[in-house]
């Protein structure tokens, strides 16, 4: 999702680095995670956890692992804001998985010292899963779904954000 998102031109005028990778999970991003930080970004997006779902890993495992990951960030870029990305909505039989991450993601956001942004709502049917008119495949994103995108994530992106862009938690599930 990451890795196709054409980052430069949502977000022109602002140097933006890439360090999406096709198939990665949490457990891949804690591995390279010195990549990124070796560059010292003043702000870092998170968005990791769907690919997770497909090795059929656990919530507790895809959420113990983000928190690790911006634990990681914190200690060594205490400069750089951290802004953790809801998972987006996919296939119907992840719809609670999903849920279940993002709203534990929002709830620790405070806790954590992190924002917590809610990309997923902004893309899902009321159905749980990806709208159609967002997607190719029902879970990568076309260029109507990183529209979206760009316009939830585009004041953060370009002047960085503090408060909690609301979160799907606070929804009743899709029913």
């Amino acid at each position: 999702l990451t890795e196709g998102a054409p980052l430069a031109t949502m977000f022109s005028g602002t140097t933006v680095a890439n360090y999406g990778a096709g198939w990665d999970t949490t457990d891949g991003v804690l591995m390279r995670l010195d990549q990124v930080m070796r560059n010292r970004p003043d702000l870092l997006f998170l968005l990791i956890g769907i690919n997770d779902l497909s090795y059929d890993h656990s919530v507790q495992h895809i959420t113990q692992n983000i928190e690790e990951i911006v634990s990681r960030l914190q200690i060594n870029l205490p400069g750089t804001d951290v802004y953790v990305i809801s998972i987006l909505p996919a296939f119907p039989d992840w719809t609670a998985s999903i849920r279940d991450i993002n709203t534990h993601l929002s709830i620790r956001a405070v806790d954590q010292g992190y924002t917590f942004i809610d990309l997923n709502s902004a893309l899902r049917s009321n159905t749980g899963s990806l709208r159609e008119e967002f997607t190719t495949d029902g879970l990568h994103l076309n260029e109507m779904g990183y529209g979206i995108w760009r316009q939830v994530l585009g004041d953060c992106v370009v002047k960085g954000c503090n408060t909690v862009v609301p979160s799907a938690a606070n929804e009743k599930p899709p029913t």
